[in-house]
């Protein structure tokens, strides 16, 4: 997982897939094969050509590389960005050389303005919002649009990472988004083959058991955090989701 706030890397099939793991937003441009990964919970395969923008804060990791695969990529850790309503997941293919060129060379600057200066999270997330700026522009040119399901899958993705340790109800969602708790179900259904309640059950247990397993808070502690009644509540979660109980994933 990258633990820098953030990095521009051309990535290839020798190098680690680690990089390609984390939580936050990225911009990929892939030169040559195919990668195989997950972003928001939505199965996505990236292929020569490919510009894939993911820019609401989320999961994603690489699955599979092809021996061919190379990109470059720009990552930006959740906490560095705080943008609003933009879409969550994005792959286009871009025939037209001079718009493969413009991000190539958008890219390839990022790379070395983070090379050359010192930049922090604000600077990093300036020169991350230009090139999702530039994309964009390209998508309008060539008349793609952002369906309201879309828009509604997106909002629900960037409220569920900024809400699931406190607001575990399908409910609470839906009526940030506007719409109801059946219709969510089923945008969610449609996009990633699981409903709302599952999906957040999902990352709720990401996170809890990340907590569990760095042992700095204690069970009662952990219970409070992520909002359960007790620690009996949370052991209960733990276990439907698992089947094991809070303290494996202490031991391991």
């Amino acid at each position: 997982m990258p633990t820098d706030l953030f990095f521009v890397k051309r990535l290839n099939a020798a190098t680690s897939l680690e990089p390609l793991a984390g939580e936050g937003v990225f911009i990929m441009l892939c030169h040559e094969g195919e990668c195989e990964l997950t972003a928001h919970f939505v199965p996505l395969r990236v292929s020569a050509r490919d510009c894939l923008v993911v820019a609401a804060p989320g999961r994603f990791a690489a699955m599979r590389c092809s021996a061919t695969f190379e990109a470059t990529v720009f990552f930006l850790a959740a906490e560095a960005h705080e943008a609003e309503n933009a879409p969550s997941t994005a792959l286009r293919h871009v025939d037209d050389e001079r718009e493969w060129n413009l991000l190539t060379t958008l890219l390839d600057g990022a790379a070395q303005c983070a090379t050359l200066f010192p930049l922090d999270a604000v600077a990093a997330a300036s020169l991350f919002s230009a090139i999702v700026t530039t994309v964009d522009a390209i998508d309008r040119r060539h008349g793609l649009t952002h369906s309201p399901r879309d828009a509604y899958f997106d909002r629900f993705v960037t409220l569920l990472h900024r809400h699931v340790t406190t607001e575990h109800e399908v409910q609470f969602y839906a009526s940030q988004v506007g719409i109801t708790r059946k219709y969510l179900s089923e945008i969610t259904k449609e996009k990633t083959g699981r409903r709302a309640k599952d999906l957040i059950s999902a990352l709720l247990m990401e996170r809890l058991a990340r907590d569990l397993a760095a042992g700095t808070l204690s069970l009662t502690e952990l219970a409070r955090r992520y909002r359960f009644a007790d620690i009996a509540s949370m052991g209960k979660f733990v276990k439907k989701i698992t089947g094991h109980s809070p303290g494996h994933f202490r031991l391991s």
